[in-house]
This record gives C-alpha cells, sequence and structure tokens, in this order.
C-alpha cells in the first residue's frame, strides 16, 4: 500500500481532524492498546522511553512537561528492527482530536494493517487512510 496517511477514526474527516465530533477516550485507548500488548509496547517501556525518563533533569524546563506526558501512555510502538535500532510501526494517541495518528517507517505490510484494523475494532472506531477512505476487512481481501 502506497501513499497512505492513516489514523483511526470513529469519524471520518476530510482535511481537518478538528471535524472530528465522536472522538475517542484516553481510557479506551489505553485499554485497547493494553488488550493488544503482545503486539504494542508503550513508549515508556522501550529503551528510548526509559532513557528519555532517567534524564529527564538534563531536559530544559519549558519542555519537561511536554516530554513527560509523552511518557505517559500515549505512544505505543511495534516490530521493532533490530538491525536499524528502531521501532517500525509507531501509534500515538492525539488527544486533542480524540484520534490514533499512525507513522510507518517502511511501505505497510498486510500483517501491519490486520493489527491496525484490529486495534481500530477495539477502538469502536475506523481505519483510515486520509481520513476518508475506510480499510476494513473487505479492503484487506482484496489485498490478498
Amino acid at each position: 500500500m502506497k501513499n497512505v496517511n492513516l489514523t483511526i477514526s470513529r469519524d471520518l474527516y476530510k482535511i481537518n481532524p478538528r471535524e472530528i465530533k465522536n472522538k475517542i477516550s484516553r481510557d479506551n485507548w489505553v485499554d485497547s492498546i493494553e488488550k493488544e500488548y503482545n503486539y504494542f509496547i508503550w513508549f515508556e517501556n522501550t529503551e528510548k522511553g526509559e532513557k528519555t525518563l532517567n534524564e529527564i533533569e538534563a531536559i530544559p524546563e519549558s519542555f519537561r512537561d511536554k516530554t513527560l506526558k509523552g511518557l505517559n501512555k500515549l505512544k505505543a510502538c511495534a516490530e521493532y528492527n533490530e538491525k536499524k535500532k528502531y521501532y517500525e510501526l509507531i501509534v500515538l494517541f492525539v488527544e486533542d482530536f480524540g484520534l490514533i495518528s499512525i507513522t510507518n517507517m517502511r511501505s505497510i505490510d498486510f500483517r501491519q494493517l490486520q493489527s491496525l484494523l484490529n486495534l481500530a475494532k477495539h477502538l469502536d472506531a475506523y481505519l483510515l487512510n486520509n481520513g476518508t477512505e475506510i480499510i476494513d476487512e473487505s479492503y484487506l481481501e482484496s489485498l490478498s
């Protein structure tokens, strides 16, 4: 799948995610990630997250609150690439919009789409491309 801008949302939106009325709650987000924990890991539990927390005093005070907030179950990672030393899939809860932003470090594959679709189902939401294209089971079947 090429040219993707994946998100998970309860509403479709054209350009501005501020259009979303039916927002995903933070509690629902945390619960869903923890149900999928065999796939996802909270960023604060990664080596990089733990290092950031251990070195929090070195971060300028003006950035410290934002950094600490980011280490509080906002970001989850999956599929660690041992060779390149980073996680290939990152999902981020965007509280202001009540949606999940998805970053993939390479072309997304069928297995990753399936995992993201499962997460969307846990959240009672849609897996979307560009805010308007719904990715569902029938879409995945068309890929195989």
